[in-house]
């Protein structure tokens, strides 16, 4: 098992999302990857929302498609998104990665996402530097998920077993990268 993370750190579980005035900020993340093989790391979408001092996770989109496929899933998000915060509510980030060929995935990924005005972030320390803010925000119990069958038990299992040579972490730099974005201004 992993050392970052506890199951018993989330107490608190949502009926619903909320997208009330008391929601200040909300930021969408993805963490990218390209293959549909089995086995392959996974591309996931983490909606976080900010309330007063609460964190919360209140959607995961993940899957291993092709980059194509991919492209159609974080549309789809983005306009969900939209639908429940309002244009330019929530803030769309896509994690970068380094060379030239991050630079042109970004710049192409930005031009179909042109409408919901993406952000793209460099990871600047490694997976377990940028989860343990998270982490220590979810020890103090700050963090509350949104119930669903179709994600809780998956993020949480990887959350728990979080840096476990073997363990998936995409939902955890997901979470993290939305994590990060919430606590900038």
């Amino acid at each position: 098992a992993g050392t970052m993370f506890q199951a018993g750190w989330f107490s608190e579980y949502l009926d619903g999302i909320p997208c009330g005035i008391d929601i200040t900020k909300a930021v969408r993340f993805w963490d990218e990857a390209s293959s549909a093989k089995k086995g392959a790391d996974w591309t996931v979408g983490a909606l976080m929302l900010k309330r007063g001092t609460q964190r919360i996770i209140a959607d995961i989109r993940r899957g291993q498609w092709t980059p194509e496929e991919r492209m159609k899933q974080q549309e789809n998000a983005a306009e969900f998104d939209r639908n429940l915060f309002g244009a330019n509510r929530c803030e769309l980030v896509i994690e970068r990665e380094g060379g030239s060929s991050g630079i042109t995935a970004a710049s192409f990924v930005g031009d179909r996402l042109a409408k919901y005005s993406p952000k793209f972030r460099r990871p600047d320390t490694n997976k377990v530097a940028r989860a343990r803010p998270l982490s220590a925000y979810c020890e103090r119990g700050a963090v509350a998920l949104v119930r669903s069958p179709a994600w809780n038990a998956k993020l949480i299992a990887e959350l728990e077993n979080f840096p476990t040579k073997g363990w998936h972490d995409d939902q955890v730099d997901a979470c993290s990268g939305a994590f990060t974005a919430l606590m900038e201004s």
